[in-house]
């Protein structure tokens, strides 16, 4: 129909879809897998507790990290058991996932056994043009979730980092220039919860 027609152009120009010739096959992950065991598509992976953050509600109790991380090998071990599940998507989150010196190992790792890297959550103080740019130089664009607790001063007191909202802010600011997709979510309580609509509308 010409809705379809026009929506799947408009999905080629923006660079979602690609037109193919006939006789082109199906991309690896595009393919159907079958898994003898309940399924699911995709999966959220605490690849560490460890964090650089001082949290005030933190279940994880970080920086302390007491549910402690995989060891590298452990993680590849998972990846393995992940693939032969069927995941396909991941979303990675910790303690602060990038604090890992073998991030982008794990996330190579995940993307060779087909285990699409769909969402980071992180708090964004590691988050730089280096780091932009690797995952770029991968060819990733997962969404970047990063939790905002609130003006007038209550995201440094939640997150226990005096400046954190300030950097924050610069980072979201950062990989918008870069067309990164971005989530946010707000700790509500009875302090901040006089801010909710500012730090919405911010």
């Amino acid at each position: 129909t010409p809705v379809l027609r026009r929506a799947v152009h408009r999905l080629v120009r923006r660079g979602i879809a690609e037109p193919c010739s006939y006789g082109t096959e199906l991309a690896e992950l595009q393919k159907m897998r079958r898994v003898d065991m309940p399924y699911r598509a995709t999966a959220k992976w605490a690849i560490t507790g460890r964090c650089n953050m001082k949290c005030k509600h933190c279940f994880l109790s970080a920086p302390d990290a007491k549910f402690g991380e995989y060891t590298h090998e452990e993680c590849m071990k998972l990846i393995d058991e992940m693939a032969e599940a069927g995941i396909s998507r991941i979303g990675l989150t910790g303690g602060e996932p990038l604090v890992r010196p073998d991030f982008f190992e794990i996330v190579d790792a995940l993307t060779a056994r087909n285990i699409q890297v769909v969402g980071i959550a992180t708090n964004g103080l590691l988050l730089n043009e280096r780091f932009i740019g690797q995952l770029e130089d991968r060819g990733l664009k997962p969404k970047i979730f990063m939790s905002y607790d609130g003006t007038d001063g209550w995201h440094d007191w939640l997150r226990g980092i005096d400046g954190a909202e300030k950097m924050l802010l610069q980072k979201f600011e950062l990989l918008a220039k870069h067309d990164f997709y971005t989530g946010s979510a707000m700790t509500i309580h009875k302090l901040n919860k006089g801010v909710i609509r500012d730090s919405v509308n911010l």
